[in-house]
């Protein structure tokens, strides 16, 4: 399966890429890629927003899920805390980047027959071993 996470976006933009969330993400792509957990879908893209509650409430920023390509890939638009993502440390966004994963994932879960189980425990391991690097 290929998740692709990409950093949050607004946060991003204003403070810059954080590092280890970034190194991060490239280790949950390169674990993931070689595990499957079903037939159907077999990449999940996920766009995290970091912005203040402003922006949010202007319109901007809205969140989405998009299941294409004959249920093959799932594109999913979600808003994380800003003002928590921002106050936090390295590990402490790491770990809301894997509650952001778990939530995003939890939303496409009814639309895709998979062991959710499997991955969710993956993702717990992955995460894991990666803070005990740091």
């Amino acid at each position: 399966m290929e998740l692709n996470v990409n950093s949050p976006t607004y946060f991003k933009e204003k403070h810059g890429v954080d590092d280890a969330v970034c190194r991060y993400c490239q280790r949950l792509y390169v674990c993931f890629k070689e595990k499957k957990y079903g037939e159907k879908l077999i990449t999940i893209g996920i766009v995290p927003v970091a912005a203040p509650k402003e922006e949010y409430e202007s319109g901007k920023w809205k969140e989405s899920i998009n299941i294409i390509s004959g249920g093959e890939v799932a594109s999913i638009m979600i808003r994380m805390d800003y003002e928590g993502y921002c106050l936090a440390d390295e590990r402490e966004r790491i770990i809301l980047t894997q509650k952001m994963i778990e939530e995003a994932v939890m939303r496409i879960r009814k639309r895709s027959k998979m062991d959710w189980k499997r991955f969710f425990k993956d993702l717990e391991d992955v995460t894991n071993g990666f803070l005990e690097e740091i």
